[in-house]
């Protein structure tokens, strides 16, 4: 992967933003995004990008200019840059460090002369401007990312961009293959009904009716626990440390067949799944 770019991504009062806090939406607007930080530091926030601006890569860096002040207040790193319903989206974790220094001592355009209407990447003037503020600082840019925490904050928001996208569009797809019924138990509760990915997630190509499962909530934990499997028979094994409770009654029981042969979830993938089963 090449040098991170760095972007300007202008937010005004009236604009809403929202932070995925597990599984439930935070509203974010530009007057209360330093609290909302603070308070969430380590939720992934989704924010809208302009088609023409959907070449951002993750590690990529984002610079929040408050548009209404006229000044860069937050910065933070693209982990993912995704369609969804036809509109580009990119997934941010914060940069703490950088974002409390701003707080205190936030950029105004009159040093910089760049005014953001979109997403737009920083030109050379801004770079400069940048670059002196995080000397003046002591925040480290790009050269020396803060790597206490970063890793970790990039698996989390991740982990929240699977949570979400399993809950919209991979999600709807499979409500539709399996009927709207739950692939092992048969439950027609739509709103205990999850999108399990049968191999990990490794992008939006890894969201593929073939590598999902409908699974009722609690099946969907297990499933990932590896204390619930899939056979080459599809039908349901599971671990001995499930053995004596409720979920007996699910061995040996074949998974739902999908509407469409073409959404039948890979034989392979559920061959790889199964090697992890726990004994």
């Amino acid at each position: 992967m090449g040098e991170a770019i760095e972007y300007l991504y202008p937010i005004n009062a009236d604009q809403e933003r929202f932070v995925d806090v597990d599984g439930a939406l935070v509203r974010m607007t530009s007057t209360n995004l330093w609290e909302s930080i603070e308070q969430h530091p380590d939720s992934g926030s989704s924010w809208y990008l302009s088609n023409s601006f959907r070449r951002m890569r993750p590690e990529d860096i984002v610079w929040v200019y408050q548009a209404g002040e006229q000044r860069i207040v937050a910065r933070a790193r693209a982990v993912q840059i995704y369609q969804q319903d036809d509109v580009w989206h990119v997934d941010l974790v914060w940069d703490l460090g950088a974002t409390r220094a701003l707080r205190r001592s936030p950029i105004p355009r009159s040093n910089f002369g760049q005014t953001p209407q979109n997403p737009v990447r920083a030109n050379a003037g801004t770079l400069e401007v940048l670059r002196r503020w995080e000397r003046a600082t002591k925040v480290g840019g790009q050269s020396s990312p803060d790597p206490s925490g970063f890793e970790d904050a990039r698996i989390r928001v991740l982990a929240e961009v699977v949570r979400r996208q399993g809950q919209q569009d991979f999600r709807r797809r499979l409500l539709v293959a399996y009927g709207r019924r739950c692939a092992i138990s048969g439950c027609d509760v739509e709103g205990v009904l999850e999108a399990a990915h049968i191999s990990p997630y490794l992008g939006p190509h890894t969201s593929g009716t073939e590598n999902g499962l409908l699974l009722r909530a609690d099946l969907h934990t297990l499933f990932d626990l590896h204390l619930i499997a899939i056979d080459q028979t599809r039908a349901v094994i599971l671990s001995s440390a499930l053995a004596g409770s409720d979920y007996e009654q699910f061995a040996g029981r074949k998974i739902r067949t999908t509407q469409s042969r073409s959404d039948h979830p890979s034989r392979d993938l559920l061959a790889k799944h199964r090697e992890s089963l726990t004994p």
